[in-house]
């Protein structure tokens, strides 16, 4: 709760308003994955999550993917 409410939509979308309006979206999930309570998160959610963040910031910033790709690795197969 406190990782997707807390870091993604609270932070992400309200304080900060990223979203796809802006083609920030994937900030919000920046936030979301460089979270503390992301290493409390289940390997699946987090599995899940990693698809939905490559799929939006493939489509919004794809320089910005190929600069965080070792992000991707490292939780792309817990």
């Amino acid at each position: 709760m406190e990782n997707i409410l807390g870091a993604h939509e609270y932070t992400g979308h309200g304080v900060r308003k990223y979203g796809d309006h802006n083609k920030t979206h994937y900030m919000a999930y920046d936030l979301q994955v460089d979270h503390p309570s992301w290493q409390k998160c289940t390997p699946v959610f987090r599995g899940d999550i990693m698809r939905r963040y490559k799929r939006t910031v493939t489509e919004e910033n794809p320089d910005y993917y190929y600069r965080v790709y070792d992000k991707f690795l490292k939780y792309w197969y817990k």
